[in-house]
């Protein structure tokens, strides 16, 4: 499995520099291959091409033993870049409640600290929200624990108060880093619960 997983940690450094021009072009996922659920958005958006290039590698990583933490180096730092995707469930209902961004993780293996943030973020029609999530307060126990805060607008123009936790293990000699997150969202009109998945490759 991780052969194949290994291939596709240069995909998915391809599909951050494509999201970070911004260009709107999509990525080469194969169409109808049943790779998650795509929130009902048209086929061919960007959202859909890389949570379809994404969702399959988290699948897999989850049916794998993370790295132990007796393993953990205990110098320098690895960075980590790659997507988180959540559900972020807006109070009101008019705004897209899918979201994708990009993540940049970085874990500081002398002080056991994770710091990171979340930018260029979508929803699931290819909108732009406004904003970005910073990822702070991060240690490195035996797991990736952190907090995950900002406050994005989506196109509804609605202000969405973000206000989680992140948690997360790494795989294959630390080429990879993957978790989920949760917490609550806040919008003019309620507060509700919010829950995705991240993963990133140092490659």
């Amino acid at each position: 499995a991780f052969a194949v997983m290994s291939s596709l940690s240069a995909c998915i450094t391809n599909i951050v520099d494509e999201a970070g021009q911004d260009t709107g072009d999509t990525v080469g996922a194969e169409e109808g291959d049943g790779s998650g659920e795509t929130n009902g958005n048209d086929s061919g958006s960007r959202y859909e091409e890389i949570t379809s290039e994404i969702r399959p590698i988290r699948d897999a990583l989850n049916e794998t033993d993370p790295i132990d933490s007796a393993d953990f180096p205990d110098m320098g730092t690895t960075t980590y870049t790659g997507y988180m995707d959540a559900n972020l469930h807006p109070g009101s209902g008019t705004g897209d409640d899918a979201a994708l961004g990009v993540m940049t993780v970085t874990a500081g293996w002398e002080d056991n600290s994770i710091t990171g943030s979340v930018t260029d973020i979508i929803d699931g029609s290819d909108r732009d929200y406004v904003g970005s999530l910073e990822i702070s307060n991060g240690v490195i126990g035996d797991r990736i624990s952190a907090q995950i805060t900002g406050t994005l607008e989506n196109a509804a123009s609605e202000a969405l108060v973000i206000d989680g936790t992140m948690s997360g293990d790494f795989f294959d000699n630390f080429t990879y880093a993957e978790g989920s997150f949760d917490g609550s969202v806040t919008s003019p009109s309620d507060t509700t619960e919010f829950a995705g998945g991240w993963i990133a490759s140092s490659e």
